[in-house]
């Protein structure tokens, strides 16, 4: 019979010796319509057990555009979104969505979210 401590046993054992979960689902700035909680539910349905599923949303602030001002040539001060295509286009913020699987449960896992 496994117990929770055996269990946690064999994550720490597996995290030390870098067998730790492994990503089977990447995507920055979500676009594609993916929803995580709708990856969650698959993986779940497909008997892999939640305990061994880890989503990660991280919302990063990149740059604060407002604090950001360049002086012209001609002395003027001008703000990113006065400034060139480039500099207008880098995000304030950045949104990525992983997913995560113990080790074992990964090529299973893989399958079901390509």
């Amino acid at each position: 019979m496994t117990t929770t401590n055996d269990t946690l046993r064999e994550k720490i054992w597996n995290f030390i010796n870098r067998r730790g979960p492994k990503m089977i689902y990447d995507e920055p700035y979500p676009q594609t319509g993916k929803n995580i909680h709708d990856i969650l539910e698959k993986l779940e349905s497909s008997n892999i057990p939640k305990d061994s599923i880890y989503p990660i949303e991280e919302d990063i602030s990149i740059i604060d555009k407002k604090r950001i001002s360049f002086i012209r040539k001609t002395g003027d001060e001008s703000t990113i979104d006065e400034m060139g295509f480039l500099l207008k286009s880098v995000p304030a913020r950045l949104s990525i969505n992983r997913v995560y699987v113990d080790a074992i449960f990964a090529p299973k896992a893989r399958e079901i979210i390509p």
